[in-house]
């Protein structure tokens, strides 16, 4: 009997110790499988978020817009690893349709236009509601260029025949608005929105001047001033000032030497220029696009001048709210924004 009793505690233990084995060798995989689970980061499960790639709308091809857009996708491309494809377009108008309706994801427009598209007022066919901004860019210079030097300014652009850029940009809308507002009666103007185009039309002797709204230097414009000798024109200071008693844009100054053969100041009218996007766009997609413009700054000047003042703390210059995803960037590094910048889907 007692034998009998030894081996049914035997059995009993060998079960008992073959459980623990189990038991044992289940909580020994528990960890391995908590570890692999922590090796997604938070942000990588945020980037399956993101598009494969972005598009730029560019306004005319060449131009300041186009120059910019082509800059920073250089460095979106080299540090975030993200394809970003700069297209031509029409111009700020075209460029808020587009990204507005989610075709585009980034583009630029001039502060004036962008808050008429915004609100829907001035010029604005619609308003654009789903509009937010993320990046400064630069003040823009409202210039020509001619091969006449008997020319000083827009006025002498009467009786003359001009490109004012792409029939839907701001140099366009506003560049007509100082000539109806002065009286001054161009023999012809045609919006051709590819810069490359124009030069060779002035070239031929087709054109007596160009025109951009732009960053200084206009690459076309430089290209004209280096080649051929142009001249550069701008808007005399009295009558920029009596101007913008009437329309939202400021009063300028283009340095001496900013072009070759430029030996004086070109007063004229200035206006920001800042990047936008849908406010839809991933916030953590926006925040790391504007952390990598700004800290790598450098090589965005050294693709495109006028770079130099996409600064942050210029973001305070911008007339629309502010993209959810870069507010969250100006705050990390003490840029306290207005209310009227905080976008609706923060109050």
């Amino acid at each position: 009997m007692l034998g009998n009793f030894c081996k049914k505690a035997v059995c009993i233990l060998i079960i008992c110790l073959f459980a623990l084995s189990i038991v044992g060798c289940s909580n020994s995989q528990t960890p391995s499988k908590e570890n692999s689970s922590q090796e997604v980061k938070p942000a990588e499960e945020q980037k399956k978020e993101w598009p494969k790639g972005l598009t730029w709308s560019g306004s005319a091809m060449g131009g300041a817009h186009y120059m910019f857009g082509a800059a920073l996708a250089k460095v979106i491309g080299n540090e975030m690893g993200l394809q970003v494809a700069v297209e031509g377009t029409g111009g700020p108008w075209q460029n808020m349709e587009l990204v507005n309706t989610g075709d585009s994801d980034l583009g630029p427009v001039p502060g004036a236009m962008l808050y008429e598209g915004y609100t829907g007022t001035g010029n604005a066919k619609q308003a654009y509601p789903e509009l937010r901004v993320i990046l400064p860019m630069f003040p823009q210079y409202l210039h020509w260029w001619t091969f006449d030097q008997k020319m000083n300014s827009f006025r002498d652009i009467e009786g003359k025949r001009v490109d004012m850029s792409g029939a839907a940009s701001f140099a366009n809308d506003y560049g007509r608005k100082l000539f109806d507002h002065f009286n001054v009666k161009p023999s012809q103007i045609v919006n051709i929105s590819n810069f490359d185009d124009v030069n060779q039309m002035m070239n031929d002797g087709q054109l007596d001047a160009g025109c951009a709204w732009s960053g200084i230097p206009a690459p076309p414009a430089q290209e004209m001033a280096t080649t051929r000798g142009a001249k550069i024109i701008g808007v005399p200071k009295e009558d920029a000032e009596d101007f913008i008693k009437k329309f939202p844009v400021s009063q300028g100054v283009i340095p001496a030497k900013t072009y070759e053969g430029q030996v004086e100041d070109i007063s004229t009218l200035t206006v920001w220029t800042f990047t936008i996007t849908n406010k839809d766009l991933p916030d953590d997609l926006v925040y790391e696009i504007v952390k990598t413009a700004f800290e790598n700054n450098p090589d965005l000047v050294n693709s495109y001048k006028a770079s130099i003042d996409c600064k942050a703390e210029n973001i305070v210059f911008s007339p629309i709210p502010v993209h959810k995803g870069a507010v969250k960037y100006y705050k990390e590094i003490g840029i306290e924004l207005p209310d009227n910048l905080l976008p609706p889907e923060m109050k």
